[in-house]
Order: C-alpha cells, then structure tokens, then sequence
C-alpha cells in the first residue's frame, strides 16, 4: 500500500496578489485625491472664495450667537441659584438669631432661679 503525500495546491505566478491590487488602488486614490485638490485650487474664482469665506463668517457667528444664548442662560441659571441660597442663608440666620434669643432667655431664668433659691 503506498503512502499518500499531501502537496499544497499548485500557486498563482500571477504578480497581482490581493495586497498588490490593495495598494495600486490606494496609490491612484492618493494620486487622484491630490490631483482634484490641485484643479480644486487652480480653478477656485474669487467669488466663489467669497461664498465659502461668507459661509464660514456665517457659522462661526451662528457659533457665537449659540455660546452667548448658553452664557445667558447659563447666567440666568447661576442668578436663580444665587437668589435661593440667598434666601436659604436668610432663613437660616433669623433661625439662629431667634435661637440664640431663646438661649438667653433660657439663661436668665436659670440665674433668676438659682439666686431666688435659699441656701
């Protein structure tokens, strides 16, 4: 009985291999990405430079618009909290005040009684 030997299968000589496809096609991509940047540039017209300046003037003051809506409200906020604390230090000091009045009247009438009492 003859023993059977595995051979790998019989490869491509072909010099296009999948890697090679992957960067001939990442070179032309390259090549036409500089290539429209190129014409992009050499064919811009002033006013279409003008249109693109506008539009950013445009976004950028519609983004600055939207950060001083945010600092007012942001302000507006901050205000509510300040007037709340405020209020609360307020009641917390008349709490204190009526409690410390309470605590003298609580002491005088410990001294009354202590000098009231015969020894």
């Amino acid at each position: 009985m003859a023993s059977r030997v595995d051979t790998p299968p019989p490869r491509s000589r072909s010099p296009w291999t999948l890697p090679t496809i992957g960067a001939a096609i990442a070179i032309l991509l390259g090549a036409a990405t500089v290539a429209g940047f190129l014409l992009d540039a050499r064919y811009v017209t002033p006013s279409a430079a003008r249109l693109v300046a506008e539009e950013v003037c445009d976004r950028e003051c519609q983004s600055r618009e939207e950060a001083a809506r945010r600092a007012r409200e942001v302000d507006g906020v901050t205000q509510a909290m300040q007037r709340e604390l405020t209020d609360r230090l307020g009641r917390i000091e008349t709490r204190q005040q009526s409690q410390a009045e309470t605590l003298g009247r609580i002491e005088q009438r410990i001294e009354q009684a202590l000098t009231r009492r015969p020894r």
